[in-house]
């Protein structure tokens, strides 16, 4: 081969492998500009000899190693849109100041130096972020302060701080503006909420949030060893089970601020006592289940603005002794078992349109009621309330749901009101207490067995047939003719169900009348009888 040919050769070699390199620099996506190497919207690289950069507009992650080595660099200008600070990003530059045993640069916190000696740190105004792992493994930390400069924390930013028993932050995840990973976890190493418990040191004892306006769902859910958390004035809402299983918060302060709470907030913090709720008019509803199975939680006023109270939103808080409603008028409803089985209360003054079904329900040491406002009594609202002696029914009830008072063995002093429109089946069923029962004229229905096993001085019997205050309750199964005087008041539901061989009604009004009064009842038993003798 000539030696031209050679040089030839070479020469086309080198322009290939040249080539070769823009090529693949393109299929890389990687592009340089004024000093810097970006990758997409990450810087990975820079010229170690320049002593100013500024990095671009729109670049969201520094890459570790990115700015390694350069110890020229004095200054250097982050884009607000950075939210991403990689593990040794700043290794070797002359970036990197310390103070207070922590080193700072580009305006993060990067880590800790050597002569950090353990427990306390305040990070400087001014802050903006915590870069991955700064303060990854410092075992020795027992406090920190977050100040509200500080817009992002990264991953694992505070993994195996094994010994940290306070924090204060400025919010709860991975950034202020709440964009992705929210829960409380994440800076510890937790990538879910599920792995909160895990990850959150059982060490945490105290949480002060400062700067958020919105605790999003699942923020603290199952960190069951943190005892107290400081909500902010900024704090505009809390979302759904976010602080779900704390099972050591003994106490929760809600600000003012907060107008909206969502379902299951504090489900199952067995050891709140202590709840104050937000007072503005904008918080209007209690949500389902909000402090569901807090079994210690003592007492509870509920503010003004609130208008409903939804389904279980204190179902099984047995503690529960004082309840407050501050409200002057009546809230729209209080939901199906709003309070059941808070053993604990024992009276209770309420003004609500609407008291759902087994709102109350199992409440075994409720003694006396007064229900203010009250349009409908909804089924089992006070079921099983086995020390009630009293309820006071508004002057507006229309309704009593079907077992509404059922196993009441200790009520005695019931008024029904003039408004009362139906009584439920088995309404009073055990109400063995009640030595008197007035029915008002405005009531068209009564179900079926409503005041089954109940004292037997309500009750007057001829000729086989049963009446309450002139309203026939049931029949002997027996009969076979059902003589009805006129002056009867009315029949509740299926009263002769049982009577199999009913084939006779003997009836001291009129045929109208008789009509009328079937109009106000559901006997189908009756109705079937073809042979009536009227003698009104």
């Amino acid at each position: 081969m000539t030696l031209i040919k050679k040089i030839l050769l070479n020469l086309i070699s080198v322009c290939l492998i040249a080539l070769l390199s823009l090529s693949l620099a393109s299929c890389s996506g990687e592009d340089t500009a004024d000093g810097i190497t970006y990758s997409g919207t990450t810087v990975t690289g820079a010229v170690t000899t320049a002593e100013v950069l500024t990095v671009r507009d729109g670049t969201t992650a520094i890459a570790s190693g990115a700015f390694a080595g350069c110890d020229r660099l004095t200054l250097l200008t982050l884009p607000s849109s950075v939210t991403t600070v990689r593990r040794g990003a700043f290794d070797g530059s002359a970036l990197i100041e310390e103070e207070g045993g922590v080193l700072y640069a580009a305006g993060w916190a990067i880590g800790t130096s050597e002569s950090f000696g353990g427990g306390t740190i305040v990070l400087r105004d001014g802050t903006v972020g915590i870069a991955e792992e700064a303060f990854c493994g410092l075992d020795t930390l027992t406090s920190l302060t977050v100040p509200d400069s500080v817009k992002h924390i990264n991953s694992r930013a505070l993994f195996g701080t094994n010994a940290l028993t306070d924090i204060s932050l400025p919010f709860v995840g991975a950034s202020l503006d709440g964009t992705y990973y929210t829960h409380f976890g994440y800076i510890f190493g937790a990538y879910s909420n599920e792995k909160n418990p895990s990850y959150v040191p059982d060490s945490l004892k105290h949480v002060s949030i400062t700067g958020s306006e919105q605790l999003y769902n699942d923020a603290f859910a199952g960190c069951n060893k943190i005892e107290s958390i400081s909500l902010p004035d900024s704090l505009t809402a809390i979302g759904k089970r976010a602080f779900l299983g704390c099972s050591s918060l003994s106490g929760i302060i809600i600000p003012d601020s907060v107008s909206v709470i969502e379902d299951r907030a504090f489900y199952n913090c067995i050891s709140l006592r202590t709840a104050k709720l937000p007072t503005n008019d904008a918080f209007t509803v209690i949500p389902q289940y909000m402090f569901a199975y807090c079994s210690s939680l003592e007492g509870i006023t509920v503010p003004p603005s609130v208008g409903a109270i939804r389904a279980c939103a204190f179902g099984k808080c047995e503690s529960l002794a004082a309840l407050e409603f501050l409200g002057s008028e009546p809230m729209s409803q209080i939901a199906q078992q709003a309070f059941d089985g808070c053993k604990s209360l024992t009276s209770l003054t309420v003004a609500a349109e609407i008291i759902g079904k087994g709102a109350f329900q199992y409440c075994t040491r409720l003694a006396s009621v007064r229900a203010d406002g009250l349009v409908e009594l909804s089924d089992y609202a006070f079921n099983g309330c086995l020390a009630l002696e009293s309820i006071s029914l508004a002057p507006t009830t229309e309704h009593i749901g079907a077992n509404a008072f059922h196993s009441c063995s200790r009520l005695y002093e019931l008024a029904l009101p003039d408004s009362l429109i139906s009584i439920g089946e088995n309404a009073f069923y055990g109400c063995d207490s009640v030595s008197s029962f007035k029915i008002p004229d405005s009531v068209r229905s009564i179900g079926a067995n409503a005041f089954d096993s109940c004292n037997v001085g309500i009750f007057v019997t001829r000729d086989g047939i049963r009446y309450v205050d002139g309203w026939i309750t049931d029949a002997l199964p027996s009969i076979t003719t059902a003589a009805i005087p006129s002056d009867v008041r009315g029949i509740c539901n299926d009263a002769f169900a049982d009577c199999k061989n009913l084939s006779r009604v003997v009836y001291g009004g009129t045929e109208e009348e008789w009509l009328a009064l079937l109009d106000r009842c559901r006997c189908d038993r009756l109705r079937a009888v073809v042979d009536v003798e009227y003698s009104g």
